[in-house]
């Protein structure tokens, strides 16, 4: 039985609602023979609606920063109180907006107009709390600065959107993943700076779309992904 490693939006998610049911198809047949974790910046709750045909694999959430293993939702690593304290006092003065997830619920201070709105908790799973800075799993700003990202070296920075993500300290979907599946070989799928060491670190690595990643993979376009997963992992 082969592990295969998922990200979700940009390498088998492509509009941030579905995955297509060609290729939703094709994962559901894997998943009768292999072992599937899908592995995404979402938070947990984020995943669930995309997953449903899913509902007793691992996953891995807020880029490592928690997990459903065996069915429990667990934060694997959190930022500390007083980080999460001076990371939102420069995200106020600098009048970010921003979402901030804890194990389940969130706090959320964005544009009532901006698109997070249509994905942020599609089936209303949570509840928008208020601001709190024990149990923070991850902190992402939006319109974020060049000048910003250069105060906070250790966060992830997304060029592209503009975005940027805290979570805590060296953490990232490759080392959750080691926590679930040891030293077994997988293979990864992938297309985001944040699926840098996950892609890094596997048997064999499909890298979705131009992105140009810094990682041995093969570059894979959307269209061709199920054909690949067909040669790779075709059943009698």
């Amino acid at each position: 039985m082969a592990i295969l490693v998922f990200d979700l939006d940009g390498t088998i998610v492509f509009d941030g609602v579905q995955i297509k049911p060609e290729l939703l198809a094709i994962l559901k047949t894997l998943n009768h023979h292999h072992n599937i974790i899908f592995a995404s910046a979402r938070p947990i709750r984020y995943m669930l609606p995309l997953l449903s045909d899913f509902p007793n694999n691992d996953l891995i959430g807020g880029n490592g920063s928690m997990v459903r293993r065996n069915g429990c939702i667990e934060v694997t690593a959190t930022i500390d109180a007083d980080s999460a304290r001076q990371i939102v006092a420069k995200i106020v003065s600098e009048k970010l907006d921003y979402i901030i997830d804890y194990d389940w619920d969130y706090t959320a201070k964005v544009a009532p107009d901006h698109l997070i709105w249509q994905k942020l908790d599609t089936n209303q799973l949570a509840q928008n709390i208020p601001l709190q800075f024990d149990n923070v799993s991850k902190i992402i700003t939006f319109n974020t600065s060049e000048d910003f990202k250069f105060l906070f070296p250790d966060a992830l920075y997304h060029t592209d959107v503009q975005e940027m993500v805290f979570t805590g300290k060296n953490i990232n979907k490759y080392t959750t993943l080691k926590t679930l599946i040891g030293d077994f070989a997988y293979t990864a799928f992938g297309n985001d700076r944040n699926d840098i060491d996950l892609l890094n670190h596997a048997e064999t690595a499909f890298q979705i779309g131009n992105q140009d990643l810094p990682v041995t993979s093969e570059i894979v376009s959307e269209d061709k992904l199920p054909q690949i997963l067909h040669n790779l992992y075709a059943f009698k």
